[in-house]
């Protein structure tokens, strides 16, 4: 067993802007490494919020950053295997699904729920867990 957390070229730690949450971590078991995205958003490396009012710019920004963690895994966006996305408003189903399109997610099994996200200016939240198979021993 392997646990390695990993870091984002795109967001700093959360601990750097007073949260206390891991962005990403990976976690080899047997012949699988699987890699658990916390929740991500649209915040900038000081933990700022983005693109406010703008629900497809937020969700992309937010799919680019988790593409980022995944990275520094080996891993992308078509890795992932299962994830929840929480969106702010049913007035954005649309713009959802042309951003889940758009970056080649539109069959990905991925649970799409109206919900609060973690702050108010924020339009979209995504947690996903992306599994690889382990790296061939040398």
């Amino acid at each position: 067993l392997g646990v390695r957390r990993l870091h984002s070229r795109k967001q700093n730690e959360a601990t750097e802007y007073g949260s206390a949450f891991a962005r990403a971590i990976e976690v080899s078991v047997g012949d699988a490494r699987y890699v658990f995205v916390s929740g991500t958003a649209s915040i900038d490396e000081r933990g700022a919020t983005v693109h406010r009012g703008d629900f497809e710019t937020q969700a992309r920004h937010a799919l680019e950053v988790v593409g980022a963690l995944l990275e520094a895994a080996g891993a992308r966006l078509a890795h992932i295997a299962q994830a929840t996305a929480f969106i702010k408003s049913p007035d954005h189903a649309g713009a959802y699904e042309r951003v889940l399109t758009r970056a080649g997610l539109d069959d990905a099994p991925i649970i799409a729920t109206v919900a609060d996200v973690c702050r108010e200016d924020l339009l979209f939240e995504i947690e996903a867990t992306a599994v690889l198979p382990a790296p061939a021993e040398p």
